[in-house]
């Protein structure tokens, strides 16, 4: 039986732009068309495509609340959505991702990055492989978690189980930020076990302010945290971190009794677009992953490092 191909919901009133997308992926994927916002929501409580592109200059478009308006469907969660754009500013594109958006199409339409970004999204037994066995991690990775409840542990092992689950059944890619703050050892020395409770819990809600509600968040040890981003390529994860790196600037962590100035360092990890089957492509390995680059951003100085995972079948 011949495969379906994966299909894409364009949003456009630009008949130009209609005809430069299906140019590109008319070969390898089924594309199509509707020219407004409203349309668009209505269609999709009988249609569900694989992936959704959206022009930002249609009217009525505002990213955060299209993203929310498709995630209420259910199971529509992990469906990507890609914002075409012509905006150039860095700033921007992070307002955009952190309203909803996976990756940024940028005009004119490149058609070998529209197919490469579509292809890592929606390709089947890529990712899975890789995904596939991270929720039997998850028990280990509890253990790491010993300053929560009991009950907050199960909460996020729940949380982390479902985002893992998904990502297996869709096939999806994957980002995590592994953050370090990065003067905890002095904090620690200085205020004890006390850290946590002004320190770590607080500064925990902080940085849930500059996260998008799918990002589950939880902490470690010696002051680190854990951030799994589902649907998440390795462009839109460096956004994010960097935004964290931004927020601070602007609107500096304070928190009772601590007076030091609070800098992070971000290890970024991105499954990227090619899976496997490998054993060792687990949690785990990712996490691994994501504290080398921390390591060596604490090295240069609370910087971003990144890694894209990109192991051939």
């Amino acid at each position: 039986m011949t495969e379906k191909s994966p299909t894409v919901l364009l949003i456009t009133e630009s008949a130009l732009k209609e005809k430069a997308v299906s140019d590109a992926l008319e070969s390898e994927f089924d594309v199509r068309t509707i020219q407004s916002i409203d349309e668009a929501l209505e269609g999709l409580r009988y249609y569900r495509p694989d992936v959704i592109i959206v022009d930002e200059k249609t009217a009525h478009f505002q990213c955060e609340s299209f993203a929310s308006a498709v995630k209420k469907h259910d199971g529509y969660e992990s469906i990507p959505l890609l914002v075409l754009s012509s905006a150039l500013k860095k700033s921007y594109v992070r307002e955009l991702i952190s309203a909803g958006a996976s990756d940024i199409l940028r005009e004119p339409i490149d058609p070998d990055d529209i197919r490469h970004k579509i292809t890592s999204l929606t390709k089947k037994n890529t990712i899975k492989g890789k995904v596939s066995n991270l929720a039997g991690s998850i028990p280990s990775f509890a253990k790491a978690t010993t300053e929560k409840t009991l009950s907050d542990r199960l909460f996020v092992d729940e949380r982390i189980h479902k985002v893992l689950t998904s990502a297996s059944e869709h096939h999806d890619m994957m980002s995590l930020l592994l953050v370090e703050i990065d003067v905890f050892d002095e904090l620690h020395k200085k205020h004890g076990s006390s850290i946590g409770k002004y320190l770590l819990l607080p500064f925990e809600k902080y940085l849930r302010k500059v996260l998008r509600p799918q990002d589950v968040i939880t902490r470690l040890d010696r002051g680190r945290f854990v951030i799994i981003m589902p649907k998440t390529s390795h462009t839109a994860a460096t956004c994010i971190a960097e935004n964290i790196q931004d927020y601070l600037k602007a609107d500096p962590f304070t928190a009772e009794g601590i007076e030091a100035p609070i800098t992070v360092s971000i290890g970024l990890a991105n499954t990227g677009e090619v899976g496997s089957n490998n054993p060792q492509d687990d949690f785990q390995f990712l996490i691994d992953l994501a504290g080398k680059c921390l390591t060596e951003a604490k090295l240069q100085g609370n910087k971003i490092v990144s890694k894209m995972i990109s192991i051939k079948e």
